[in-house]
């Protein structure tokens, strides 16, 4: 692992070269809420003054993300001051629809987006960056 990128026990955290923030989950995790703050703080870390910055999420490989780790991710006011919009990448059509009803129910600090291509998810996020 370089300094740009962590492991944690569910996830690979990793700083881009154009300042996305990359969460990769690792096969058949489970995250916890406990999971979700250490992975937040990893990003802090990572982004440093650089904060806050786009997030892409690889959610294809986790088993399922517990409903208090999804509720501090997208609607804690902290998490908004080191992720400024999440772009969900996913890889089959019942994930895109699980995303999709998680993004209407609940209330995000920031923008999210579900994606089935990661091109496209990273030039959303990097729109961004450029208005």
């Amino acid at each position: 692992m370089t300094e740009q990128s962590r492991e944690t026990e569910v996830s690979w955290v990793r700083l881009r070269p154009d300042g996305i923030v990359e969460l990769r989950y690792k096969r058949d995790s489970i995250q916890s809420l406990e999971h979700a703050k250490h992975e937040v703080s990893i990003i802090k870390e990572l982004l440093g003054d650089r904060a806050p910055a786009p997030l892409l999420v690889e959610v294809g490989a986790s088993r399922r993300q517990e409903g208090e780790a999804r509720h501090y991710l997208v609607e804690d006011p902290a998490v908004a001051e080191v992720i400024s919009r999440t772009a969900l990448l996913v890889r089959t059509p019942i994930s895109r629809v699980l995303a999709t009803i998680f993004t209407r129910l609940q209330s995000p600090t920031m923008a999210v987006k579900v994606f089935s291509d990661e091109e496209e998810a990273v030039a959303w996020l990097l729109e961004a960056r450029r208005q």
